[in-house]
């Protein structure tokens, strides 16, 4: 998501500040449902593999060692975020919550991406002799 984000920012040229927090509301509405998917527990034991199910015993903790804190940071890892979202609904945190602190950090994590690779682009840009 977050190279045609890039993509999409390069293409229209629009202001970054508001691209960044339509799309951070977008993803936390569309974490809201792997936390319902971790609230219900419908069979879930029975599908995650035994290395996820340390990893999800640990994400646990650290939601309800942190809550929204700990959501905000783990947002800012190199971890696939549905299983944050689905450790905080086993966690059972609050939705509310959990959606403010998803929405706070993917639009940190979107604009770090997005001003990291807008001025990147036009560094090269420039360096090349490209840049008008």
């Amino acid at each position: 998501l977050e190279a045609l984000l890039v993509v999409y920012a390069l293409a229209i040229n629009e202001n970054l500040i508001l691209l960044g927090l339509v799309s951070g509301i977008g993803a936390a509405i569309g974490e809201m449902v792997a936390y319902a998917v971790g609230r219900a527990g419908v069979g879930l034991a029975q599908k995650i593999q035994k290395k996820d199910l340390h990893l999800f015993g640990t994400l646990q903790e650290k939601i309800d060692k942190h809550g929204p804190i700990g959501v905000f940071v783990l947002l800012l890892l190199p971890i696939p975020f549905d299983l944050v979202g689905i450790a905080a609904g086993l966690a059972k945190m609050n939705p509310f919550k959990f959606f403010l602190a998803t929405f706070a950090g993917k639009t940190v994590r979107y604009w770090i991406i997005l001003y990291g690779a807008t001025a990147g682009i036009s560094f090269l840009l420039r360096f090349f002799g490209a840049a008008s």
